[in-house]
């Protein structure tokens, strides 16, 4: 497993890991979370079947962010 910090975005950090299994994930951490940010974005790849854009995960609760110490996280899959 690997965590290697992306210097880009500028309200929170962006990590991509790689799991045990090879695969690949985008973990953004924000402070200032807005939600149409990752309801488009899903809405485009799901509906339209835009490929080029990552995929949330949602949480068990169904929502596509998790709050841990006043930041909202974000996971997302690579597609690269």
């Amino acid at each position: 497993m690997s965590i290697n910090f992306l210097p880009i975005g500028e309200d929170g950090w962006v990590y991509k890991v790689v799991d045990e299994n090879e695969k690949k994930w985008f973990l953004k951490l924000k402070s200032k979370f807005n939600k149409e940010s990752i309801v488009l974005p899903s809405y485009l790849k799901n509906t339209l079947n835009y490929d080029f854009i990552p995929e949330t995960l949602k949480t068990n609760d169904g929502d596509y962010t998790a709050e841990i110490d006043g930041l909202s996280r974000i996971v997302q899959q690579c597609n690269t």
